[in-house]
């Protein structure tokens, strides 16, 4: 897993959305011929509702339309979901605290763990008897784990 840095898309919207109480865990787009495809997906630890992707969409879309003028701008707002499987390591930040189901080293078996701490090159998680770091290079996979802190609940 890479640690993404330098998304143009992503320093042009973080601090706002941030603002408004949430983080972006992913922001893409895609061009076809004048028109900008914008999808942005936010996270709360609160949880994200419908409501909460109208106001980020009404504060972020009129910034995303001066930023990028010479495009028709198209912008989506979503939560995570349950289970989102993570795309780069700089969602581990994002979900700090959170279950995850984690693959990593040799193992190809899913391990599962609270996410503690994070570094630029590791991440912390907390299994059920001990505290392991893992350097990001050595996950295969990770996703969030919804269902292991329902049944905690």
């Amino acid at each position: 897993m890479n640690r993404e840095t330098g998304n143009k898309l992503l320093e042009d919207v973080e601090a706002l959305v941030q603002n408004l109480g949430f983080s972006v865990v992913e922001i893409n787009s895609s061009t076809n011929r004048n028109r900008l495809k914008i999808n942005m997906i936010i996270y709360s630890p609160e949880g994200v509702k419908i409501d909460d992707c109208s106001i980020v969409h009404k504060a972020v879309f009129p910034r995303l339309e001066v930023i990028y003028d010479k495009f028709d701008v198209y912008l989506e707002v979503s939560s995570p979901g349950i289970e989102r499987s993570f795309k780069d390591a700089r969602e581990f930040g994002v979900f700090t605290g959170r279950a995850v189901k984690i693959m990593y080293g040799g193992n190809n078996e899913w391990n599962s763990g609270i996410i503690e701490s994070v570094t630029d090159d590791e991440v912390a998680i907390k299994f059920e008897d001990n505290s392991q770091s893992i350097k990001y290079n050595e996950i295969h996979k990770c996703k969030l784990d919804y269902l292991r802190e329902v049944r905690k609940s």
